[in-house]
């Protein structure tokens, strides 16, 4: 049951980060993609919410499955964000890519810590 809440959980994260994508696909200011920032924290936020539940024992290991391993590794887009600043560097947009990394570490640092305090 666990790995099928898992499943579950990560297409209804990968369609909310298609979804996001998808309304945010214009805006790129300053080689950051916001779709990916936005996904990374929203993931982040969401995750120390779910973590800080599950520490709780608020729910059961197939709800953790489905929320923390499933949605919000279906959601977070860490692996784009990885190749989007690859491609910075690789094309030479070092100042671009030293701000992608500083902006997206610390919103999403800053979105765990706020998810886990809301709960």
């Amino acid at each position: 049951m666990n790995l099928m809440a898992i499943f579950v959980g990560g297409g209804i994260g990968s369609m909310m980060r298609y979804g996001l994508s998808y309304f945010f696909w214009s805006y790129n200011w300053g080689g950051i993609s916001w779709a990916t920032l936005m996904a990374n924290a929203l993931a982040s936020l969401l995750l120390g919410m779910f973590v800080t539940l599950s520490l709780r024992n608020y729910w059961s290991n197939e709800w953790t499955g489905l929320f923390i391993v499933g949605l919000c590794g279906g959601f977070s887009t860490f692996s784009t964000f990885s190749l989007e600043v690859f491609n910075l560097l690789h094309s030479g947009h070092f100042i671009s890519a030293a701000i992608n990394i500083l902006i997206s570490v610390i919103v999403c640092l800053f979105c765990i810590y706020f998810g886990m305090k809301s709960i």
